[in-house]
C-alpha cells in the first residue's frame, strides 16, 4: 500500500518475463515488451517447467543500462509459477565477460592453466546459476504474498460491510484471528473477547477431536457448507449456517461466513408440530394453495375422507 515492492537489487543486465503465449509482458528495456524471445527452444522449455542455463557471446547488447559491446552472457530460462501452475517464464541475463576475460588471459600460459581455467569457470557460472535460481524464489514468493495479502484485504473489507457474520479462524489452533460486527451481534462477544477464543470455544456440536478432523476435510476439498450451533455469551444456542473456505496462506487459514437461521429452525419446528397436531385430528384437514388449486397439506383423516393417498392429493 506504501508504495512498490522491492526484494532485493542484484547485479542483472536485464530482465524479461514472458506470459503463456511466448510474449514479452514485462522487461528491464521497455522496448523488449510485446516483443518474443531470442531463443524460443530454451523459451519453450521454461514454459513446460524445465529450467535452463546457457552461455553465449554478443558482439552488442542492450541491457537496462544501455548498449554493451564484446560481452559474455549468462543466460538462464526458468518457469514463473503461481499456486503450483506455470503461468509465463522468465529470462535473466548476467554479465560473465570478468570470468571469460580472466580465463582467456590465464589460458595462455599452459595446459594445466586450461584445464583450472574450465574448472574455474565452471564454478564461477555455477554460482551465478545458484543466485539467479535464489533470486527468481524470492521474488515468485513475494508475488505470492503480496497476491496473498491484497485477496485477504478485500475479503476483510467485503466481511465488514456484510450481513452476514464472517471470521477468520486459524488452522493449526482453531484461534479466531477477526471477526466482523454482524458476527460479534450473532454470538454476543466483542471482537476483542473473540479474538482470545478459538472455535472450540463456541462449537456446540462437535468436540475438539471432532473440530480437528473436520477441519482436515476442509483442507482436503478446499470449501465446506454445513449446519451447526455456536454458543451465545448468553448461554443460549444459536442455530448456524456456515460456509467454510480453506487457504494456505500464512500457515493454514479457514474463512467463515455463518448465517444465523435460528428464527427459522424456530418456524419449521412450529409447522411440523402442528402438522403432527393435525394428524392426530379425527376431522379432516387440509391447506390449499393461494388459487385453490392445489394441495399443500393434508392430514391422515382428510385422506381417509377422499379416499387418497396423500402422495396423490400433493
Amino acid at each position: 500500500p506504501s508504495g512498490p515492492e522491492i526484494v532485493r537489487d542484484y547485479d542483472i543486465l536485464k530482465l524479461k518475463i514472458f506470459n503463456r503465449s511466448g510474449i514479452i509482458i514485462y522487461s528491464s528495456v521497455k522496448n523488449d515488451i510485446g516483443g518474443t524471445s531470442n531463443h524460443p527452444a530454451w523459451q519453450a522449455r521454461a514454459l513446460s517447467g524445465e529450467v535452463s542455463h546457457k552461455q553465449e557471446f554478443r558482439d552488442t547488447f542492450i541491457g537496462a543500462t544501455g548498449e554493451m559491446h564484446g560481452i559474455y552472457l549468462a543466460v538462464t530460462y526458468m518457469p514463473l509459477v503461481y499456486e503450483g501452475k506455470s503461468i509465463g517464464a522468465i529470462e535473466i541475463y548476467r554479465d560473465a565477460t570478468p570470468v571469460f576475460e580472466h580465463l582467456n588471459t590465464n589460458t595462455i600460459r599452459i595446459p594445466l592453466i586450461v584445464f583450472g581455467g574450465f574448472s574455474l569457470l565452471f564454478v564461477a557460472l555455477f554460482f551465478y546459476v545458484r543466485r539467479t535460481d535464489r533470486t527468481i524464489a524470492e521474488w515468485q514468493q513475494a508475488l505470492l504474498e503480496s497476491e496473498n495479502r491484497r485477496r485477504l484485504l478485500e475479503q476483510q473489507k467485503l466481511a465488514q460491510i456484510s450481513l452476514d457474520g464472517f471470521f477468520v479462524a486459524r488452522t493449526a489452533d482453531t484461534r479466531i484471528l477477526d471477526a466482523n460486527e454482524a458476527f460479534c451481534n450473532m454470538v454476543g462477544y466483542s471482537r476483542e473477547e473473540l479474538l482470545t477464543m478459538c472455535l472450540s470455544d463456541l462449537e456446540s456440536d462437535e468436540s475438539p477431536l471432532e473440530i480437528a478432523a473436520h477441519i482436515k476435510r476442509i483442507m482436503k476439498l478446499g470449501y465446506d457448507r454445513f449446519e451447526t450451533h455456536h454458543h451465545h455469551k448468553q448461554g443460549h444456542l444459536i442455530d448456524l449456517e456456515v460456509s467454510v473456505s480453506y487457504s494456505e496462506m500464512n500457515g493454514g487459514m479457514n474463512f467463515v461466513f455463518a448465517r444465523d437461521i435460528t428464527e427459522r429452525k424456530f418456524i419449521e419446528e412450529q409447522l411440523r408440530l402442528k402438522e403432527f397436531v393435525l394428524d392426530q385430528a379425527d376431522e379432516a384437514a387440509y391447506l390449499m394453495d393461494e388459487r385453490g388449486f392445489g394441495f399443500l397439506y393434508v392430514n391422515e383423516a382428510a385422506c381417509r375422507s377422499l379416499g387418497y393417498s396423500r402422495e396423490e392429493l400433493l
